[in-house]
Formats: structure tokens, sequence, C-alpha cells
């Protein structure tokens, strides 16, 4: 439980919420600050949110208030995403909001440190946000996640060859009868990707959050659900593609027409799709001349940032991946012990690779590789935005390792692509 705090200044009190008003307060606040086209739309999501997310619990909510208001707000958005082999539970920071008339007062980075203290307290290993430049780095944060997207001209999106359209028909609007058609997509579309959220079904109620920017190809044949995508941004209030599944790929150019034409309808001539780089539409887009972007943040710019909040929960959850790393590299039939040393909660974690099984540990006699890490630039190699060269030459954190260990590291520690689906940010 954490501790009523007074503001020296003010009557404040910092708590968790607990009561249904306070939920209502708080999806006000947010609301106020954050719609950019409707008021009504905005608390909806965030009512649906308290309502009908898997993991949400009131006691997620940090909250300010002076005399019964709730006049600033943080939230903790759990998910479960994949990296490879392994499921990582995230602890993800949102809707961070506060009342006009109090800012400047030191609210949310109460709120922040709160949070941060709760996430310790509470088996959480990892935290990702998407942060305001120059203010996330004081609690440990760092930009960590491209932007990365894709981009075509709708001059440049020409009408399928050889395609009898007419066998489909496209519908609007997300309702629990599709789940089964979607949910099947989904899977098959994105759940090799590393970053994306192993959604349960509870959650697909996002999809539905406006509906009418949900959208469906049904084969009108056999009556299944063979392609959909999700076009619209509620923050941003913009036309984008956050979300884009087909049954095959003989479906692409027929999906992209569908596309081209609600482009046409918003008025937007560059189209964006941020749908991860691993899905396999992404190559169908390359292939007809579509731009890849990815945009990389310095420390300080702000954007997707990360958080190790406890080393050690993070290897128990990394195991299976880390194993088969080993096991599909040149060190499958070697012994090693890998001595991390924190600098940050001076503690120290083994990776002990022994007879094909991998162990973590909190202390072993021997060891063959000694690295020193940080909670902050190391998150970046856990995503994979650097590999462990890279951060051995990047961090500043002083190492001393010769070439095979490095080698050994990258294995353990490569570079690749997380993505988490904009539908499911937080």
């Amino acid at each position: 439980m954490i501790k009523n705090n007074e503001n020296s200044m003010r009557k404040i009190i910092f708590k968790q919420a607990d009561s249904e008003e306070e939920l209502l307060q708080i999806a006000d606040l947010a609301s106020k600050t954050f719609s950019r086209r409707s008021y009504f739309d905005f608390f909806e999501k965030i009512r649906r949110y308290q309502k009908e997310d898997f993991y949400f619990k009131p006691e997620f909510c940090f909250i300010a208030k002076e005399n019964g208001k709730v006049v600033s707000h943080i939230s903790i958005t759990v998910r479960e995403v994949k990296i490879g082999g392994s499921v990582v539970r995230l602890a993800g920071i949102s809707d961070v909001c506060t009342d006009k008339d109090y800012r400047g007062l030191g609210l949310s980075k109460q709120l922040m440190l709160n949070a941060i203290d709760y996430m310790k307290k509470n088996g959480f290993a990892f935290s990702l946000l998407y942060g305001i430049p120059n203010y996330y780095h004081k609690f440990g944060y760092i930009e960590s996640i491209p932007e990365s997207y894709f981009m075509i001209s709708r001059d440049n999106i020409l009408e399928p060859e050889q395609v009898d359209i007419s066998k489909y028909e496209l519908n609007i609007g997300f309702d629990f009868s599709l789940l089964e058609d979607v949910k099947r997509l989904y899977q098959k579309q994105y759940l090799k990707c590393n970053g994306i959220a192993l959604r349960p079904d509870k959650n697909f109620f996002y999809l539905s959050l406006i509906n009418n920017h949900f959208y469906y190809l049904r084969d009108k044949e056999r009556g299944n659900i063979v392609g959909y995508f999700y076009a619209w941004d509620e923050y941003s209030a913009s036309f984008i593609i956050k979300e884009l599944a087909v049954l095959n790929e003989s479906l692409n150019s027929i999906l992209l027409s569908y596309i081209k034409q609600l482009a046409q309808k918003y008025k937007v001539y560059d189209i964006k799709f941020y749908i991860h780089l691993d899905n396999p539409y992404c190559d169908f887009l390359k292939d007809i001349g579509a731009e890849s972007r990815s945009e990389y943040r310095f420390i300080g710019q702000g954007g997707a940032m990360t958080r190790i909040i406890d080393m050690k929960i993070l290897f128990e959850e990394l195991k299976n991946e880390l194993k088969n790393r080993i096991i599909n590299s040149q060190f499958l039939n070697k012994n090693f012990t890998v001595k991390i040393n924190n600098i940050d909660d001076k503690k120290n974690i083994f990776l002990n690779y022994m007879d094909g099984e991998l162990n973590i540990l909190e202390s072993a006699k021997n060891f063959d590789v000694e690295i020193n890490i940080d909670n902050r630039f190391f998150s970046r190699v856990i995503i994979g935005y650097w590999n462990f060269e890279k951060f051995y030459k990047l961090s500043g954190i002083e190492n001393d390792l010769d070439i095979k260990a490095i080698e050994l590291l990258n294995k353990i520690f490569p570079e690749f692509n997380f993505y988490l689906l904009k539908t499911d940010y937080f």
C-alpha cells in the first residue's frame, strides 16, 4: 500500500484509485487533456478500458486529489508481449495528465515515483511508455524503440489485376461475433513478431473503440473473414493503419485498394502503415514501392522509452528465449557462466549454461565472463534496439572484454525488431 503524502503547499492526497467515482473522474480528466476531436469518444474509450481490459485493476491508477477532486493521474497498463520464445509482462505508463490549475506542483513526478515503487513491489520486470522530451529520463527511462512505419502515396497504388473483387465485400464495425476469424488472422500475421501482445479474447474490444474505423473483408461465398484493418488513431486524430492482417498474399492488393478509397475519403495523400516490420504485408508494400521509415530518437527527444524494473525477474521471463539463442549458435555444446553486475541496484545475476540448460542464479562460485550493465541502457539490449556489442561501445559503461566474450554475448543479446502495435499501446 502506498503511503498518503500531503503536498506542502496544498492539501493534496496521493493514493491509488479504489472507487467508481474516482474512475469516472480519471476518465474525465484524461478526456479533457487528450481528446482531439470528440471528448465523448475519448471518455468512452477510457471507460471501456476500465471496464473491459483483461488486465485492468483500479489500483493501477495513481491519483492526486484535493477536496475530493482528482487533479492528477498516472496509470499502469499491463501487456504480455512476445520476445522470441518467451513472454514478458510489460508495465506501460499511460494517460499521464494533470488539471491545468494544478500544473507545476510536481504532482506527476510523485505519481511516477509511486507507480515505479508499485512495479518493484509487485513483480513487474520491464516498463515502456511514450514520453515527452526531457522528462522521463529522471525516472530511469531511455528512448529505445524507433518510430517505424511504411508510407505510400495514393497515386502509386494501382488497382488489383486478375482478381475478382466481386467475390469479396468490405464491412465496417467490430463485434465479438467476428472474434474467432479476426483472432485467427491476428495470430497468423503477428504472433511470430517480437513485441506483439498476447491479446486475450477480451482485449479485442480495442478494435471496437471507434467502430467506424474497423474494416473487415468477407468472402461472400464462404462467409468467413479473410482480412481486416484498423484505420484511425485517437490521440492524433489522424487516418493511419494501426493494425492489418490478411488470410493470404493474394488478398494484399484487394485490401490495399479499399484502404486507398478510404484515404481519398479522408483526404489523406500519403498513407502510413504502423504494422510491425516483420509483418509479411510489409514485403508486399516494399514490392509496390512503399517507403520504409524508421525515425530514431536521440536521448532527450522522447518517444517510445523503456526501463528495466527488476533484472532478476526479467531474465527469468526471458530464459526460454535466451536458451534458444544459445542452442542455435556455435556455443550450443559449451558450458559457461556470465556474471552480470547491475550498477544501479548493486545486484549480481549469473547466466549459467550447463549441458544444454540455462539457469538464472543470484550467486555462483566461478564465472567465465563478467559484464557491468545499468537498467537504462541495457533495456535497449533487451528489446533488440542494440545488440550487446553496441551496448559495449556506446553505453559509456566500463567493461573489459575480449572478442570471444563479445561474440558470445552478441548471440545471447542480438538486434531484432521489437514493435508493440498501436492498437495495444498505452
